[in-house]
């Protein structure tokens, strides 16, 4: 089912649209909500909202199931790709986490326009570990079975799935809201973000999860079946439906600013489809950086500020949490990652380091490709849970993970830059 890409008046309409079904909700403590979310989580803080909380979880619960009905036109059970992806998870969950905050979070800053909001809130700039934190927990969360949960009612854990995302739907609402409401930040975010958190960067941020992921397991030399990637992607379809990305609601609102008739679904229902929608996304926002002045006119590097923030803000955390002697892999590995016109954007090739380390090892392994690939997936691996240590110690609301306890982290081994895991009982 392979779509053309979506005109750009379509794309340039969804950055003008939030989220239409919240519009009108507000709350009363912002502050005091904000807070919350800072030390207590995504959830507390949704059931602390009172009435706000529960209609953003009934319209989660409600574009959720609309997913599902989509899933069903295909003759497909929603179980099966809900399934399906949290096995791969299970099995790939230190490769996947590495992709996204390594390849992931830069892609994500290299962008145009996006990168501008991400640096007004501040959050992933200043309080980075959290925030980072944050969207670990949200990840794990939604892909790992709670086995609290009745499974003769519920088989799939989907009542976990509505309300993290419920949690998060609400948090990006009342941040956008924010945001669009305080005149100090015109400046700062531009004509392109009128609506910050828009339907265009949202879905954007989505396949991201997907997409993303597919091609930086393609360069760890992990091999997913087309089936794999295909349920991957529904899992996230339906993650996308309840934080309120290409919902009907959406669909019904941009029909109406195009007077053109949008893509049924808005979201990607194939592997194919939604990697010919985000290359364009990329193509919008991932602008060529002049690297000379020609006849004289001047580059406008104003636009490469916020991702170089954001990408050495990253860099300065990952670097950090690394013992001395792998100080420099997070960069390796992250310009390893990188698109070229992503690497050019964000200044990774600034320093003149060349990957060093994949090429030692590759050029001194009798199968080339091979030994890069399993060197860049071994560094990767090991980035990302020395990141996710260091970051478990910054503070912030608790780290629950269904079937685990992170209250009683203890330094295991000689190693004190290692922590012990400790199962519930």
């Amino acid at each position: 089912m392979l779509r053309r890409p979506f005109p750009d008046a379509t794309l340039a309409a969804m950055r003008r649209i939030g989220d239409p079904k919240l519009r009108d909700e507000t709350i009363d403590d912002v502050k005091g909500y904000f807070s919350s979310v800072a030390t207590r989580g995504l959830d507390v803080a949704l059931d602390e909202s009172g009435r706000v909380g529960k209609r953003v979880s009934a319209h989660a619960r409600e574009d959720f199931d609309e997913a599902i009905a989509v899933l069903n036109s295909y003759g497909i059970e929603a179980t099966v790709p809900i399934a399906r992806a949290r096995g791969l998870f299970t099995k790939y969950g230190d490769e996947i986490s590495a992709a996204l905050l390594l390849a992931g979070l830069p892609n994500s800053y290299a962008t145009a326009w996006g990168a501008r909001v991400l640096v007004a809130h501040g959050g992933l700039v200043w309080a980075l570990p959290r925030r980072v934190r944050e969207t670990a927990m949200f990840l794990m969360t939604v892909l790992t079975m709670d086995e609290t949960v009745d499974t003769a009612e519920d088989p799939a854990g989907t009542s976990t799935i509505i309300r993290t995302a419920a949690g998060l739907r609400l948090f990006h609402h009342v941040l956008r809201t924010q945001l669009r409401h305080d005149p100090r930040l015109d400046h700062e975010l531009g004509s392109e973000n009128q609506v910050p958190i828009n339907q265009e960067d949202l879905l954007g941020t989505l396949l991201t999860f997907t997409v993303t992921t597919f091609g930086v397991l393609d360069q760890f030399g992990v091999e997913w079946s087309h089936d794999d990637r295909e349920a991957y992607l529904l899992f996230w379809d339906l993650v996308g439906a309840a934080l309120g990305i290409g919902t009907k609601t959406v669909r019904k609102k941009l029909r109406k600013r195009t007077k053109t008739e949008p893509p049924d679904p808005l979201r990607p229902q194939t592997v194919d489809d939604a990697t010919r929608l985000l290359d364009q996304l990329h193509a919008r926002q991932w602008l060529p950086v002049q690297d000379t002045i020609n006849h004289g006119r001047p580059f406008p590097w104003s636009g490469l500020v916020p991702g170089r923030m954001l990408a050495g803000s990253l860099l300065a955390a990952l670097t950090e949490a690394m013992p001395a002697q792998k100080q420099a892999w997070p960069a390796v590995v992250m310009r390893e990652l990188a698109p070229t016109i992503v690497r050019s954007r964000l200044g990774l090739d600034r320093s003149g380091m060349s990957t060093y380390a994949t090429r030692w090892f590759a050029a001194r392994s009798p199968y080339m490709k091979v030994g890069r690939e399993a060197t860049l997936r071994m560094m990767a691996n090991d980035i990302t849970r020395h990141a996710m240590q260091s970051f478990l110690r910054a503070g912030g609301p608790p780290f629950v993970i269904p079937g685990l306890d992170l209250r009683e982290l203890t330094a295991s081994g000689a190693d004190p830059s290692r922590l012990a895991i400790t199962t519930a009982d």
